[in-house]
């Protein structure tokens, strides 16, 4: 009896004979990409040109004008000029990405154009990947155009002409979503270290995300424990990825925040997120003073002198320079993010309910408008190119989650994909907990801070209708399939498609590598192998 493989291209299984591994007939991957491209030219031309359109767009965006250059871009190179080996550069005043990168460009244009080609090479893979979702044909075509076209978006592009942290940072999370659907496709070591990578590069560029790298990295880590507890096996491929996924995560947040602690990172946001989120607010003062925090009269007696301008948050600066103020500067430095922490943990309401007090609790966040930041250096960049597309991909919040909700039900109903829907509400999750902790984390430019979980979100939103509109149904394994055992190895990459068919998880049991055959597939491939 010849190996099988089942076809689930169009949604029922058909047993197909497989060669033996090594086998010349087997196609190689080339062979399968020249096949696809033999099957579909008209539409992988299509999808060709649409690419060197977007691609050429990005990079006219950021060669046709001036470059940002900002307060914490200074901070930055003042890091990069510590040696590449050093405690000053690795566990220095800011996070080491920037500082890596701006060694390797040394120009503001090439630091630009650098992060533009990462960012290009970060959605390029996302929109690959996310054509995977989809149903073959020219539904691919659209999923690709749809994800290129999230990425020409100015709350994107914006920041490719920045020398700040945001473009790396929503590149990262690209790489992070594709990363997520790939595992949930095959789960593989490369996807598993390829996520791994990722979110090392987003922790190497802000240490917020080590808050979010963290937990996810605990989870899923007690998961493939659970599992190989169960199975009494660490055998199965889906627990040994999850076991290196949370092994990894925790790695890398790990060292991250040693670094961070390391440099004493996190004391000047502690001060921003006191001085407009505790000092103007008397009882919040007394808590803290209740738990260690010095100077709470002097605090008081500055903050009721302190000018309160309609609409803005109240900001009460102090002079933690002087000698009034010394007992309190050293408290930052040792004690607050404990007590702050402390705080947050005991106090869940605040926690969930402050991000949404009017006006907004933060400052220098340029009224909450993200095109603030590319206006200030170019022309506004709503009004720059492709002015439409933002309105369709970045649409107001309520549209943004009630979207979501309608794609999960219809994925529900129609489709039946219980996996992909998983991993895509698990990155909406991690996206929300990634706003959150970074709202809480610091009290300046917040927008700015909180924007690649923003965009984790709206990209997990985006998938997640496609795979609700253009999905493949329900996939069913057909109850008598006509194949004859006579049949040689598949004759060429024309058939690579149905030889080799990914692996997803959203098949009975039967069809996943490991699981044991369905009954209705033994019965098939029975009759295949005892057929005369």
């Amino acid at each position: 009896m010849n190996d099988a493989a089942v076809d689930h291209s169009e949604g029922v299984g058909v047993v197909t004979p497989v060669a033996p591994v090594g086998d010349p007939a087997v196609p190689s991957r080339r062979q399968r990409a020249s096949a696809v491209v033999r099957a579909h030219p008209v539409l992988c031309l299509l999808g060709a040109e649409l690419w060197a359109a977007y691609a050429a767009y990005q990079v006219w965006v950021v060669v046709t004008g001036p470059i940002g250059v900002w307060n914490d871009t200074f901070a930055y190179v003042s890091v990069a000029r510590s040696p590449l080996v050093s405690a000053g550069l690795l566990a220095g005043r800011r996070p080491p990405l920037l500082p890596l990168v701006w060694k390797a460009t040394g120009s503001w244009s090439g630091f630009a154009v650098t992060q533009t080609v990462v960012s290009i090479a970060a959605w390029t893979l996302l929109a690959a990947v996310a054509a995977l979702v989809v149903r073959p044909g020219w539904t691919r075509l659209v999923a690709w155009a749809a994800v290129l076209a999230f990425a020409s978006c100015w709350p994107v592009t914006e920041w490719n002409w920045n020398v700040l942290t945001d473009s790396l940072a929503v590149s990262a999370t690209a790489v992070i979503s594709a990363a997520a659907l790939l595992l949930v496709r095959r789960p593989t070591v490369p996807a598993a270290l390829l996520l791994i990578g990722a979110c090392l590069v987003a922790v190497a560029d802000r240490d917020q995300v080590i808050w979010v790298v963290a937990p996810v990295g605990v989870v899923l880590g007690v998961w493939g424990a659970v599992r190989m507890v169960r199975r009494r096996s660490a055998g199965d491929r889906g627990t040994r990825i999850l076991l290196v996924l949370g092994i990894g995560l925790v790695a890398v947040a790990g060292v991250a925040e040693v670094g961070a602690a390391t440099a004493h990172r996190n004391v000047v946001n502690m001060e921003d997120v006191f001085v407009v989120r505790v000092f103007p607010f008397p009882a919040r003062v007394q808590w803290f003073a209740a738990h260690g925090m010095p100077e709470a009269d002097r605090i008081d007696t500055v903050a009721a002198a302190t000018p309160v301008t309609p609409g803005k948050a109240e900001v009460v600066g102090l002079d933690l320079g002087s000698p009034e103020f010394r007992a309190l500067d050293a408290w930052f430095t040792d004690r607050s993010q404990a007590a702050y922490t402390e705080y947050l943990v005991t106090h869940p309401g605040y926690v969930l309910s402050a991000p949404f007090d009017r006006p907004e609790l933060t400052f220098n966040n340029a009224d909450g408008n993200l095109a603030g930041y590319g206006g200030l250096v170019r022309p506004d960049p709503t009004n720059h190119a492709l002015p439409l597309l933002p309105r369709l991909f970045f649409p107001a919040w309520p549209v943004v989650l009630g979207s979501g909700i309608a794609a999960a039900a219809l994925v529900v109903v129609r489709r039946g994909r219980w996996r992909q829907l998983g991993v895509l509400a698990a990155l909406v999750a991690a996206g929300l907990w990634s706003m959150l902790t970074a709202w809480h984390g610091d009290g300046e430019e917040i927008g700015r801070h909180t924007l690649e979980g923003m965009v984790q979100v709206r990209v997990a939103v985006l998938v997640l209708v496609l795979l609700a509109v253009l999905g493949p149904a329900e996939r069913r394994v057909a109850a008598r399939p006509e194949v004859s055992d006579r049949a040689g190895p598949v004759p060429g990459p024309a058939a690579a498609v149905v030889m080799d068919p990914p692996v997803d998880p959203s098949t009975d049991a039967g069809d996943r590598p490991g699981a044991q055959p369905s009954a209705t597939r033994s019965r098939a491939l029975h009759r295949s192998s005892t057929r005369p």
